[in-house]
């Protein structure tokens, strides 16, 4: 038996399920026990729950606390794997977080966590670029995954009357929210459209005309998942300012719109947010031209949502992920798997 213990991230629950607890639960079910998985949260720790674990595995490690345990757990002599989902070190200026990672302490403990990392996983080519020289073993792509365990995909509706036009995310993102603005407000306070933030406050959207609504943010993460389809979204936008930290991000927001029925509209030069089921827009002018096409019908829903979520069948499933798990598994164990891992 393998016994692998996640440290747990208890910020961000999205974290654990795309990138630790999730897919390792999968990973446990497939190989019938013989990869067990354990998961704690970092102020629950105790060096038996180390001592008794072939891995560690940490969720975007950072501060003086977790690099301390980490030291401790290799002491022992065990695995540690850690991940990464974000570029830490290069928050967005709009970020709150920013003041937390820009810390010495906090900067100075990522470099010496992945300096000690006997493996090292990241979510996007980017991210792998950009922490590649701080670690001394080949980081592993290990991207955030469609998985159709969870995400049942709800029926593909025509394009309402108004248009449904969402946007989803956090605080984190009113700069990147603020690069459409004038889009916005022609659907705010256009009859075609009917205009919905999720994640948002009232105060924190007074730039904007009236006439939105607002979904308040849904800790409960797989009640999220289900709220949203419920919501029968026709497009979600989701505009980025071009910066390092938003070209590391991933494309769950793209997994989500399509699984709960809607189209997805994102800024070109994202690689991740190049794929079917996405359409990219160069500028605000042309997100506004876009807008005229949909209006028109000259830009289908339907077809462009049934395109991605057939490429998330074909090339993103968790089971497809987990394969490049198991690998990594066996790299730090020396075991060897012959079980195909299926989501």
């Amino acid at each position: 038996m393998i016994n692998i213990t996640v440290v747990t991230n208890p910020q961000s629950a999205a974290t654990d399920f795309y990138r630790t607890v999730g897919p390792l639960w999968y990973i446990q079910k497939a190989t019938a026990g013989v990869v067990n998985i354990n998961c704690i949260t970092p102020d629950s720790a105790t060096w038996f729950n180390f001592f008794t674990s072939d891995i560690v595995f940490f969720s975007r490690p950072n501060g003086n606390m977790l690099l301390d345990i980490i030291t401790e757990v290799k002491d022992m002599g065990k695995r540690v794997w850690v991940d990464y989902d974000d570029l830490l070190d290069s928050l967005s200026d709009y970020n709150p977080a920013k003041v937390h990672f820009e810390r010495y302490d906090v900067k100075e403990s990522v470099k010496l966590i992945l300096a000690m990392a006997d493996a090292v996983s990241v979510s996007t080519q980017y991210l792998k670029d950009k922490y590649q020289d701080q670690t001394r073993n080949e980081i592993t792509v290990l991207k955030n995954a469609y998985d159709p365990n969870v995400f049942r995909f709800n029926p593909v509706r025509p394009q309402s009357e108004p248009i449904r036009l969402h946007w989803r995310g956090s605080a984190t993102h009113l700069g990147d929210l603020m690069t459409v603005k004038p889009v916005l407000d022609y659907a705010i306070t256009s009859d075609q459209w009917s205009v919905k933030f999720h994640g948002l406050q009232k105060w924190m959207l007074h730039a904007y005309p009236d006439g939105y609504q607002i979904a308040e943010w849904e800790n409960r993460l797989f009640r999220y998942f289900r709220t949203l389809g419920e919501e029968r979204p026709d497009w979600v936008v989701f505009p980025l300012i071009d910066d390092p930290f938003n070209q590391s991000k991933s494309n769950i927001s793209a997994i989500e719109a399509l699984n709960a029925g809607a189209g997805v509209l994102a800024p070109s030069g994202f690689p991740e947010f190049v794929l079917p089921g996405v359409i990219n827009y160069d500028s605000p002018e042309h997100l506004r031209d876009i807008f005229d096409q949909i209006e028109k019908g000259e830009l289908n829903k339907e077809e462009t949502v049934m395109a991605g979520r057939q490429w998330l069948r074909e090339f993103l499933t968790v089971e497809n992920e987990n394969e490049k798990r198991m690998e990594l598994i066996g790299k730090l164990t020396g075991a060897r798997f012959t079980k195909k891992v299926e989501g």
